[in-house]
């Protein structure tokens, strides 16, 4: 899975015209939003981003029973990784987007995965492997629900 985004203003953004990164469904490992930068400890959001992440997921290692509310379970190991900050253009562009993708933020981990139908909840022990000084960790049990729309 990857995803990224950039956006070029014509004028001053609000806050919530920007880009997040982080937390149960992103870059694991990280507060909701604890990827990029921050203003006396609240995101500010960024106009580029990317993230991306390897996922494994297998059956239990122990048999719960065919047919059983058990073998809606998982085990899931992951990597995830990626960068919210901001580009700029001119002379600098090559240093800049240089630094925004060489600044990469990663963790990996294992935990248990439940789908139910679309939705799925995942409890998952998180180890943040890289970071910068203004990101918000979350290392250990991470809870995270949300939706998958593939096929």
């Amino acid at each position: 899975m990857a995803s990224a985004g950039f956006m070029k203003w014509f004028s001053h953004p609000n806050i919530s015209d920007r880009f997040y990164v982080g937390g149960s469904q992103s870059v694991r490992g990280f507060d909701m939003y604890g990827v990029g930068p921050h203003d006396q400890g609240f995101s500010i959001g960024a106009d580029a981003f990317w993230t991306a992440g390897a996922h494994v997921f297998t059956p239990l290692p122990f048999h719960p029973g065919k047919g059983r509310f058990g073998e809606l379970f998982r085990t899931h190991f992951f990597v995830t990784g990626g960068n919210c900050d901001s580009l700029t253009f001119g002379n600098q562009w090559r240093s800049s987007l240089s630094h925004f993708m060489s600044s990469l933020r990663w963790s990996y981990g294992m935990g248990v995965a439940l789908k139910l139908g679309a939705a799925r909840i995942e409890i998952n022990y998180c180890i943040p492997q890289r970071a910068t000084d203004t990101d918000r960790l979350s290392p250990g049990i991470q809870i995270g629900v949300g939706l998958d729309y593939s096929c």
